[in-house]
């Protein structure tokens, strides 16, 4: 009985007196064989086993295109040994593999009143377990008895970590920058840390030499020509993804954060998308969906709000959802078969979504600002759809928009329908720029500041912003 995990998105804080996980505490059995496009951003407290993504684990595994961005930290006097992993705490008789993925969360399980061994990885720990990473990074400052940049196993678990690097700082009496037990690593670099024990076929660079191109491109040629079938058969579906310089300089993962400019702390992720000088392209492969990621899960927007994207449709047909949260509730902007820009929006009041429409017929590989508004201020013709500063549809809306747990994306809709191939189509779409306010706009704003490529005049405001 296999299963998955999917384009899943954890952002609440946690606490719990033994296995915790942002995503799965416990998996204990045989029912789950991947984790695929799914993160926490969310503070993980625990007492015993901390996880950004599993606390505990003793099944084969597939993670990839993962990350944890949650701070991790046990504040409780206890008498057993605190674990904490940037993606698993712990991993007992298991195969696991891990590729494109990363730990960004600072962890901390350095408790002066525990009796056994403490540790913070910056993947996790493994016993009895055959291991192997493609393609990893931490960036999270780890604070323990033990810590590493990337793992702690015992003898019995065969290790084999493959492009990767550690630039996040180690602290505590024993601070190891790969691991504890000599590993098989091939193309691993670490920052320099002072006192850190490491193995001399890996690498110490500092700050600056990790924020060089060149660095980038010597971790995008050495996997080049990397099958991954011939690693293990199990991944003969999956790729390794190119890296890129990042927004704070040092390399990331293409498949990685979008940086949220309005300072509201919602980065986005993005998998499977073209990034290059016009902006973030989507896919139309239903069997490697690419969208952007944009969090906002589940999030009350009350009675207003207002959503900008500036895209251009690469085709018009039946492209379907192309910015928003959908599967129940919530709403956003989608493009007809024939044509058409619909807003629709979910009312807690009447318990359906309401639709406004304006049949533009878009052209393809033309570039439109198009926007929706919900202004709970007034009594009618509270929904209004602008496309290039000019309003072009209205309608009426009661109540407030109902909260979706799904999270918004640009680029269709990566959850259960739009999953199913002959019934929708991917959005193939190219955007520029992607906002949200939590208000209504004013048409006069509109049409000022938004008949084209946006002119933010107050980030403040902004719930979100993205420029690609």
């Amino acid at each position: 009985n296999k299963g998955n995990i999917e384009n899943s998105f954890i952002n609440i804080d946690g606490r719990l007196t033994m296995n915790f996980g942002g995503l799965v505490g416990n998996l204990e059995g045989d029912f789950l064989s991947s984790i695929v496009n799914s993160y926490n951003e969310g503070k993980i407290i625990n007492s015993k086993l901390n996880g950004g993504l599993i606390g505990y684990s003793n099944q084969d595994l597939i993670i990839d295109n993962c990350h944890n961005n949650g701070d991790i930290t046990s504040d409780m006097v206890i008498s057993y040994e605190v674990y904490g992993g940037g993606i698993i705490a712990q991993a007992v008789d298991a195969k696991v593999i891990i590729l494109n993925s990363f730990n960004s969360g600072n962890i901390d399980t350095m408790l002066e009143n525990t009796i056994y061994g403490r540790y913070a990885n910056g993947i996790g720990l493994f016993q009895r377990s055959d291991v192997k990473i493609y393609n990893f990074y931490n960036t999270g400052n780890l604070t323990s008895m033990y810590s590493s940049g990337f793992l702690y196993h015992d003898a019995n678990s065969p290790v084999k970590i493959v492009n990767a690097f550690n630039f996040g700082q180690l602290s505590g009496p024993n601070n190891y920058e790969i691991s504890y037990r000599l590993l098989e690593a091939e193309n691993v670099y670490y920052l320099e840390n002072t006192g850190a024990k490491a193995w001399e076929n890996n690498i110490k660079k500092t700050q600056e030499e990790f924020k060089d191109l060149t660095f980038v491109n010597t971790l995008n040629n050495y996997i080049k020509d990397i099958d991954l079938s011939s690693v293990d058969e199990l991944l003969e579906n999956y790729t390794l993804n190119r890296w890129k310089l990042g927004s704070e300089g040092y390399p990331v993962l293409d498949g990685e954060f979008i940086e949220d400019l309005s300072g509201s702390g919602h980065n986005g992720i993005s998998y499977a998308v073209k990034h290059d000088a016009e902006g973030v392209t989507t896919s139309t492969d239903v069997n490697n969906l690419g969208f952007v990621n944009c969090g906002l899960s589940n999030y009350d927007f009350g009675s207003d709000l207002t959503i900008v994207a500036r895209v251009r449709f690469n085709n018009n047909e039946g492209i379907q959802e192309f910015f928003g949260n959908w599967e129940g509730a919530g709403g956003g902007l989608s493009l007809n078969s024939d044509g058409s820009i619909v807003s629709n929006w979910y009312s807690s009041k009447e318990k359906t979504y309401k639709g406004i429409y304006y049949s533009l017929n878009v052209a393809s590989g033309k570039w439109y600002t198009i926007i929706a508004t919900v202004d709970g201020s007034l009594n009618s013709e509270n929904i209004k759809l602008y496309i290039n500063g000019n309003k072009e549809a209205t309608g009426n809306f009661q109540g407030n928009i109902e909260p979706s747990l799904r999270p918004f994306v640009l680029g269709g809709n990566p959850n259960t329908y739009s999953m199913i191939p002959d019934v929708d189509k991917q959005s193939y779409t190219t955007f520029s720029e992607a906002l949200i306010f939590d208000r209504a706009l004013t048409e006069e704003e509109i049409k000022n500041n938004y008949s084209e490529v946006p002119n933010v005049e107050n980030k403040d405001e902004l719930l979100l912003w993205y420029k690609f």
